[in-house]
């Protein structure tokens, strides 16, 4: 496939010589630059490096119905490029005075600007040359775009077409998305008589990515900040990755991320995390628009925790990890940003991590850090006397739960070593510190969000390194699962029907979904009569829908029927009542009937699961 370059030049060959007596057709799909090619590429190159005294034209065929159409407004094409060369006025101002109808002469004074025709003498002196060209459309340029959007029949405009290329010396680009043409067979048939050459254009992100933010944005502050070479990279790699080179979609995502720029340059942040900010939205701004193009939804997506912000799971086995914003996904499907919301969101997330940031740096100097990844490199001596310090760090419980992990797998590495028989360390020792660490009420109190399952995953191939790493840490998830399973009794038998829906509703789903799982219990603990009290009771279809969200926090995950078997009653006793529920809200509420529909839609999709 040939560059930008190397096409300009072939064209260039093509004007010059008089041999050619045929079109060259450019050959793309929708939205791939054709249009901004041409305009903005090869038609500076040809004004800018022409040995010849030929005019150029552009004119697109999308909606003329008849030739009449295509030449009246190619003569109106000639007409405003003479009064440009005669005035001096720029031509889109000349354009606005053209209103040209097939009786050019008897229009003139419709389409030829006022201020133009002072006096016969100036009448006539722009009424000349423009008779002159319009009687000769000779040795010039014209470029028909949009072939695919014309409605005249396809015989007829390349007969019209040939007859300017073989007597008029008329050089002719046409420019179409092939696969669009829906006379495909006819077009098949008669397109060898004209056309000689079919370039197939592809456009150059690289080289175009620029080219594009100049024309399309006029902060320079924005300008500057996308054509750094670590935003450029960024942004080109996720629409490499999907394989999507459309410049409609680029134009759309820098003119749409505008809002997002400024609106964080207005929040007073510290730079450290502003650099951050401005560097995560750009790349999620683009995955979610490159989503929204290529599928026309958003899926396969989770955040890893309920809440507004975070590190997103791509499930579409990618494996891929994003920060994601939800004010992001809502904006690129709405439009709207809730601006005093997002700012207040993004201001409480700051004040959380410069708290992490803080610990991080705390813990800095434990010996932990200098003997992960880094053990190996070291002397058995200093390992020993580090060994030594952290067992008393432990002691003094000076680790965060999120450690555990990585502290048995540096136990393990070592164990696996004989490192531990050598000096004879029992592991076992260092296990039971942390689980009285995470015993400790100070430690559940500080560390609250760190009581999950998903803390102490471990992710490897080998089946037997997972089952010692888990028969290490059983005693952490046992601990885990007793203090959910606290918390989750405390808030009373029936925990859906007793529960505001909100979006604390959503958390707490997600924060007891370990306890729901050690039980295997979810639905089964529910006052079904109460529940179906509060459906019917409730007005407002975004509490149902917050209701979804928490039972999806539950149900959601591939083995559901391995663990909520005894749910299936009351499933289906609920799913009964949702269902004459609706029948009465079809009289009332539209909007609340639609949310049931969507509850009860749900709830079978998740009771066809566990039967399964």
């Amino acid at each position: 496939m040939l560059s930008n370059k190397e096409i300009i030049e072939v064209i260039q060959d093509y004007i010059k010589d008089d041999i050619y007596k045929s079109a060259i057709l450019i050959n793309g799909e929708w939205g791939s630059g054709k249009t901004f090619f041409i305009k903005e590429e090869l038609f500076k190159v040809i004004t800018n490096n022409r040995g010849y005294n030929e005019k150029y034209i552009y004119l697109s065929l999308y909606g003329l119905e008849n030739i009449k159409e295509v030449s009246n407004k190619l003569y109106s094409e000639l007409c405003s490029e003479t009064l440009v060369k005669i005035s001096g006025v720029e031509k889109e101002k000349i354009n606005k005075g053209i209103k040209l109808i097939p009786k050019i002469v008897l229009s003139l004074s419709k389409f030829i600007p006022i201020p133009f025709i002072k006096d016969l003498n100036s009448f006539q002196k722009i009424l000349r040359p423009m008779i002159e060209e319009i009687v000769k459309i000779k040795k010039c340029m014209i470029v028909f775009d949009d072939l695919e959007r014309c409605k005249i029949d396809i015989s007829e405009l390349f007969g019209y077409i040939n007859e300017l290329v073989e007597h008029n010396q008329v050089k002719v680009i046409l420019v179409a998305n092939e696969n669009k043409i829906q006379t495909e067979s006819k077009y098949n048939e008669i397109k060898e008589k004209l056309i000689g050459l079919t370039i197939k254009y592809k456009p150059e992100f690289n080289s175009v990515y620029e080219k594009i933010i100049d024309k399309y944005l006029k902060e320079d502050e924005l300008k500057k900040y996308l054509k750094t070479e670590e935003q450029k990279s960024l942004v080109l790699k996720e629409f490499n990755d999907k394989e999507h080179y459309n410049l409609r979609t680029l134009i759309h995502l820098i003119t749409t991320y505008k809002k997002i720029f400024f609106l964080l340059k207005s929040i007073k942040f510290d730079k450290k995390y502003l650099e951050t900010h401005l560097n995560n939205t750009l790349i999620y701004s683009a995955y979610i628009l490159l989503e929204l193009k290529t599928k026309n939804k958003l899926e396969n997506l989770d955040f890893f925790v309920n809440n507004e912000m975070g590190s997103v799971l791509l499930k579409d086995n990618s494996q891929k990890v994003l920060y994601g914003y939800k004010f992001i996904n809502d904006y690129f499907q709405t439009g709207y940003l809730n601006k005093e919301k997002i700012k207040k969101i993004l201001l409480d997330e700051m004040r959380e991590k410069k708290e992490i940031d803080k610990r991080t740096k705390e813990s800095e100097s434990l010996s932990f850090n200098s003997l992960f990844n880094n053990w190996w490199y070291l002397e058995d001596e200093i390992i020993n006397n580090k060994l030594g310090l952290l067992k008393a760090e432990l002691k003094e419980n000076k680790y965060p739960p999120m450690y555990y992990k990585n502290i048995v797998i540096l136990l393990w590495q070592l164990k696996s070593n004989d490192f531990l028989s050598t000096y004879n360390i029992d592991i076992l020792e260092y296990i039971e510190l942390m689980e009285d660490n995470l015993k400790a009420e100070e430690t559940k109190r500080k560390y609250e969000k760190n009581y999950k399952h998903e803390i102490f995953k471990i992710f490897t191939d080998s089946t037997e390194i997972e089952k010692e790493y888990n028969d290490l840490t059983k005693g952490f998830i046992k601990i885990i699962d007793d203090f959910n399973e606290e918390n989750f009794k405390q808030q009373g038998t029936s925990f859906i029907a007793g529960s505001v829906w909100n979006k604390e509703f959503i958390n707490a789903c997600f924060t007891y979904v370990d306890a729901f799982l050690v039980n295997k219990k979810f639905l089964f603990n529910e006052d079904i009569e109460k529940l179906r009290e509060r459906l019917i009771e409730v007005k407002s279809p975004s509490d149902i829908y917050c209701l979804i969200e928490g039972i999806n926090k539950v149900y959601n995950f591939s083995n559901v029927d391995k663990y909520f078997k005894d749910d299936i009653p009351n499933l289906n006793l609920l799913i009964n009542y949702i269902k004459e529920i609706i029948s009465e809200e079809s009289k009332k509420s539209i909007t609340k009937k639609l949310a049931l529909e969507n509850l009860q839609e749900k709830l079978e999709e998740y009771l066809s699961r566990i039967k399964s």
